[in-house]
């Protein structure tokens, strides 16, 4: 099994180096540009199965961090951290936004992958989750991805709330009648799809205690004696 994962993320980092998959890489980080400018915090952590793309370089935050499986995918710098997606090196409730770019898509088991990105997420913190479109062109041909409506299930489970989404086709049609057409099929046949989800702060409410009223015990009265009444 995990010969046959290896496989097929090297074959998609390959791919990835092409002219098509850099096409999609350049219409993705032009997506991933508008988005991150509005999600502030102190630390990102980005995770892409391509080790050497930087995805975050119009975020706000500072310190930002990419997430490597081990220091043969590139030269030692600061922000590279090793790790991996199921058992990640953070303390819980310690990032503040996590850039998922299609690792859900080559992971064996991508509900834990989800589940332990939720986990180091502070409350109010968000998700940002690039996967392929099933339902678009490399969907069918290459590489499933997830639906929406299940990664949006998973998300629900895991106490986050979905806050945007928006599917992309890697070629714009020219013609503006066509582009708007175009722009309403990309969220059901798009190339890939972006998930914008907020881990949502649980909020503790008091239970007021319940007060039972005992119910009352009928005491019989002493009813006066003869024996007083003679002495009196």
């Amino acid at each position: 099994m995990d010969q046959v994962f290896k496989a097929e993320l090297q074959t998609l980092q390959a791919w990835l180096q092409t002219a098509a998959g850099k096409a999609l890489l350049t219409r993705e980080s032009q997506a991933l540009d508008r988005l991150l400018p509005g999600l502030f915090g102190y630390h990102l952590l980005q995770q892409s199965v391509m080790p050497d793309v930087c995805l975050y370089r119009e975020s706000p935050i500072r310190h930002c961090m990419e997430l490597h499986a081990s220091l043969q995918d590139s030269a030692v710098h600061p922000r590279i951290v090793l790790g991996r997606p199921e058992a990640l090196p953070f303390a819980e409730n310690s990032l503040d936004v996590l850039l998922l770019h299609h690792s859900l898509d080559m992971s064996l088991h991508p509900h834990l992958s989800l589940r332990e990105a939720v986990r180091v997420l502070i409350p109010g913190g968000h998700l940002v989750i690039v996967t392929f479109n099933p339902y678009g062109r490399y969907g069918w041909r290459k590489w499933p991805g997830i639906a929406r409506g299940r990664l949006s299930d998973w998300l629900v489970l895991l106490g986050c709330r979905v806050e945007h989404y928006e599917g992309h086709f890697v070629r714009r049609w020219q013609q503006p009648w066509l582009r708007h057409f175009q722009q309403g099929l990309a969220g059901w046949l798009g190339s890939f799809q972006i998930v914008v989800a907020t881990k949502e702060v649980r909020r503790i409410t008091p239970i007021r205690p319940r007060w039972h009223q005992r119910p009352l015990v009928a005491v019989p009265l002493a009813k006066p004696s003869m024996r007083n009444r003679q002495g009196d």
